[in-house]
């Protein structure tokens, strides 16, 4: 039987999710704003059960939960997804892939915003992606895409209007959402982040309140860069493009 991993649990302790960022491959100016990151995500996951515990969730719901987009074992490597029970129509889709600064968070912190969103009439899916800290941004990237192939060719067997197709994500998930629908245009950057084009493009994209800009002078983005892009992010692919003169005109 497939682990199931209740909403609670999203929470992990600071020991365990922020305490990965400590490695050597980060610099000390990195470790020395450790305890000032470790202190807001422990707030925030505090903040995040409060909230969570203070909903209700929506009735007549059909949810399957924690399907391996691929199957590893890997819990960054899991979706859920949701629909109105006895549906008897293709629904319009709608995918969220959650924030939480690139390194906190799964998906079960936005399951009471997706079943709402499924209580109106849509499929929802909800992505997983495995964490900044364990893994670099390029490698968060490959995770949404193949999250998003995998639903391109499995979404048949759920009521899905594969011709209505929505991505969004709020902070660091509107980020991504950005991110992964420009790459997903454009061949050039599909090669650079080593992924191919999912199959399908999006109807439209809502970036929640995102955290668009990770190389502007801000302090809260700026601590982040280390850990999203490497100690040489300077040579990321992430800051290739952002600094590109590409000439973005898709038509």
């Amino acid at each position: 039987m497939q682990k199931q991993y209740p909403i609670t649990s999203s929470f992990l302790s600071v020991e365990t999710r922020i305490g990965r960022i400590s490695s050597s491959n980060i610099s000390f100016k990195l470790k020395s704003l450790k305890p000032i990151l470790d202190k807001n995500w422990e707030n925030t996951g505090k903040n995040d059960a409060k909230r969570i515990a203070s909903q209700t969730e929506p009735q007549g719901l059909e949810q399957i939960l924690d399907i391996p987009y691929i199957d590893d074992g890997e819990r960054g490597h899991l979706l859920d997804i949701y629909y109105p029970k006895e549906t008897t129509e293709k629904l319009p889709v709608i995918i969220d892939i959650h924030g939480g600064g690139w390194m906190y968070g799964y998906k079960e912190i936005n399951k009471y915003f997706c079943l709402k969103l499924a209580q109106k009439g849509f499929l929802v899916a909800s992505i997983n992606y495995r964490l900044a800290g364990d893994v670099l941004f390029d490698e968060q990237i490959r995770d949404i895409f193949a999250a998003l192939t995998w639903l391109g060719k499995n979404l048949k067997d759920y009521p899905a209007d594969m011709d209505n197709i929505f991505l969004a994500g709020d902070s660091a998930g509107g980020h991504f959402v950005c991110v992964t629908t420009a790459i997903n245009l454009n061949e050039d950057m599909q090669e650079d982040f080593g992924v191919e084009y999912i199959g399908y493009d999006f109807k439209a994209v809502a970036a929640i309140c995102p955290a668009i800009d990770l190389l502007t002078p801000n302090f809260l983005m700026n601590v982040n860069v280390p850990v999203l892009l490497g100690e040489k992010w300077r040579k990321s692919k992430f800051k290739k493009w952002k600094s590109s003169s590409y000439n973005w005109n898709t038509s």
